[in-house]
């Protein structure tokens, strides 16, 4: 095995960039790339900076008449988009959004509800990938064309990526760009949490709906894969040439960009949030391991539960979900999301402070956010001598989370960047009113 290695290693790039040596040779590969790349890998953890990244996927279903009729619902307000008025709350939704629990066991987020998703791997970026995408006519050039799709602010996980070359990555390999790496991410974290497999074939696709989105759950053993993906991203790969599909990227609208705040805990993460509309709900077959509990809800379900204690939320979702609130109809919160993606996102680091009454988690734009954030936490947290309400009180521009106890709440009077939505505030019992413009 060592000799056909050391063959290979012998081998001209040029070869290894030939799709039939790539798909046949797969397993190769990564063994070889695994000897090759021992003293790369340590120097690069060396460098490592204070957080990993990841890929999170907003799942927004669709909801049937069945469901509505079921449910009881009006159907005349839910079949329309859905009239706003700001001084009271918003009337249902025609979607659900899906949401996980994490387990106990976490380390991180434990017994949290979030989206599903997880860690950025070596694998997302593989250079096999164009050979699978090849195979099924999509083209390198359509594929670098749609990476060039967005037009307005690119946050450093695109721009400078540090998955490469953190966890072992061979240089000058001929990798995929971050914005579908990050998609297929997100897409194989999915699969690996909920079971949802969200894969496509443009050959097959009949219809104009078909093209967003593919439910592959027949003639696939999703437990099965779902084991094999977790214990080895690059079964995703192997997945899609078996059953002769690649990820469908193109279902996935780039949302947002978050960084665990320096004062939450020892693990960090530079999260990608993409949001997916589907047209009908997909089945669920949950992993058990690291989430226990699936719930299909509504943006204002889920905020009512977090304000009684029922359930957890971390910030980023809470944020998420107030802003969501505004959008009512499926079509209006599909129609929006790929109207926006072509200007980009920032990333947001949340910074931290006490309070007399709680905390609050300031974002850009607020009085309180620094020009120049501390990003690896050398700095000491500032401790304000003032109730939230005060301190509030005291600013002019608010773009922050009050943090309560277990109970987050969003604050927002400035226009968010790259035409993105500002954020309800929402509280218990009383009517939800947009922030303060």
């Amino acid at each position: 095995m060592f000799r056909n290695l050391r063959k290979l290693s012998c081998i001209g790039a040029s070869h290894f960039k030939k799709p039939h040596f790539w798909i046949t040779n797969s397993k190769v590969i990564r063994t070889l790339n695994h000897f090759n790349n021992r003293k790369y890998s340590n120097s690069a953890e060396m460098d490592n900076p204070p957080w990993r990244e990841a890929s999170t996927l907003i799942i927004a279903s669709r909801l049937t008449l069945h469901d509505v009729v079921a449910k009881g619902k009006n159907l005349s307000n839910l079949m329309s988009s859905a009239t706003r008025n700001y001084n009271n709350k918003p009337t249902a939704s025609d979607y659900r959004l899906l949401m996980v629990k994490r387990s106990g066991l976490s380390s991180f987020m434990a017994n949290a509800y979030v989206f599903p998703g997880g860690l950025v791997e070596v694998a997302d970026y593989s250079p096999l990938w164009w050979s699978v995408f090849e195979k099924l006519g999509i083209t390198r050039k359509e594929l670098l064309d749609f990476c060039s799709n967005i037009q307005g602010e690119r946050p450093p996980m695109i721009t400078t990526p540090i998955t490469l070359k953190c966890k072992g990555a061979l240089p000058n390999e001929d990798y995929l760009p971050p914005d579908i790496g990050l998609r297929i991410a997100a897409l194989r974290e999915t699969f690996e949490e909920t079971g949802i497999l969200l894969l496509t074939n443009p050959s097959l696709e009949t219809t104009q709906e078909a093209t967003t989105h593919t439910l592959l759950t027949h003639n696939v053993d999703i437990q099965a894969w779902q084991k094999r993906i977790h214990d080895d991203p690059y079964a995703f790969l192997d997945l899609c040439l078996e059953s002769h599909m690649c990820p469908d990227i193109w279902s996935l609208y780039e949302w947002s960009d978050w960084l665990t705040p320096t004062a939450v805990g020892h693990r960090r993460y530079d999260t990608m949030f993409y949001l997916c509309c589907l047209p009908r709900q997909p089945d669920v077959l949950l992993d058990k391991g690291e989430v226990t509990i699936m719930r299909w809800c509504s943006p204002d379900e889920m905020m009512s539960e977090h304000f009684t204690n029922s359930i957890f939320l971390a910030p980023p979702q809470v944020y998420e979900l107030s802003r969501l609130m505004l959008l009512q109809s499926y079509h209006e919160l599909r129609n929006f999301a790929k109207k926006r993606e072509p200007e980009g996102c920032e990333r947001w680091m949340p910074i931290i402070s006490t309070a007399i009454d709680g905390a609050v988690s300031y974002l850009p734009g607020d009085d309180l956010y620094p020009k120049e954030p501390d990003f690896e936490g050398i700095q000491k947290p500032i401790d304000f001598p003032y109730a939230l309400d005060d301190l509030r009180a005291k600013s002019t521009l608010l773009h922050r989370m009050e943090i309560r106890g277990p109970q987050c709440t969003t604050y927002c009077n400035i226009t968010p960047n790259c035409g993105h939505l500002q954020p309800l505030t929402y509280k218990l019992n009383q009517p939800i009113v947009q922030s303060f413009l």
